[in-house]
């Protein structure tokens, strides 16, 4: 959703003048919680500045603490994981381009000179 919304990490880490929070934990369009869009935006960050694996092995870590804290939270977390096993394709085909001039771009993308939200 981060990189459908905002045209680079850059931009959805930037914190607007009189805000709070970053672009993109003060954008409703960004489902979940504060520590799952922070845990969205350092998987984003390990993938772009040290590779796909540590990116994956700090969404394990995020997932696998999220699920010991109450045993309500395993099956959410096995869905989770499914689910991101599911869209991994798309999801490196997006980081390869996203912020290139090769990004095809996203309906839902805000552009960075107007990032109001």
């Amino acid at each position: 959703m981060v990189m459908d919304r905002y045209p680079n990490l850059e931009t959805a880490l930037r914190r607007e003048q009189g805000r709070e929070f970053s672009n993109a934990l003060s954008d409703n369009f960004i489902p979940g919680a504060c520590c799952a869009v922070h845990a969205a935006l350092d998987t984003l960050r390990h993938a772009m500045d040290v590779g796909l694996e540590a990116a994956y092995a700090h969404a394990y870590r995020y997932w696998f603490g999220w699920e010991q804290q109450n045993p309500i939270n395993v099956p959410g977390a096995a869905h989770g994981r499914d689910q991101a096993e599911r869209i991994k394709g798309k999801f490196e085909a997006q980081l390869r381009s996203w912020g290139s001039p090769k990004d095809a771009g996203s309906p839902y993308r805000i552009q960075a000179q107007t990032v109001a939200v």
